[in-house]
């Protein structure tokens, strides 16, 4: 589904804390997207696929936000 490079995580990760911070996302959601987006960044694509799967739908969401903001950003 996605790779991320070290810059592309990092982004991704900043993008996470912003959404954070401005009460877009609750920790519950934080903890799941981060773990989804390291998952996604060291390459264990199975597994972060199975538990993106397994996310309710606000998840997807905004993990699908963020992930679509960062893949813009190389353009």
């Amino acid at each position: 589904m996605y790779e991320l490079s070290e810059d592309k995580y990092e982004e991704a990760i900043h993008l996470l804390d912003i959404s954070y911070k401005n009460k877009i996302i609750m920790n519950y959601e934080y903890e799941k997207i981060k773990n989804i987006i390291e998952l996604f960044a060291f390459g264990i694509n199975d597994e972060g696929l199975m538990k993106y799967e397994n996310s309710d739908d606000y998840v997807k969401y905004q993990l699908n936000k963020i992930l679509r903001m960062v893949n813009k950003s190389s353009n």
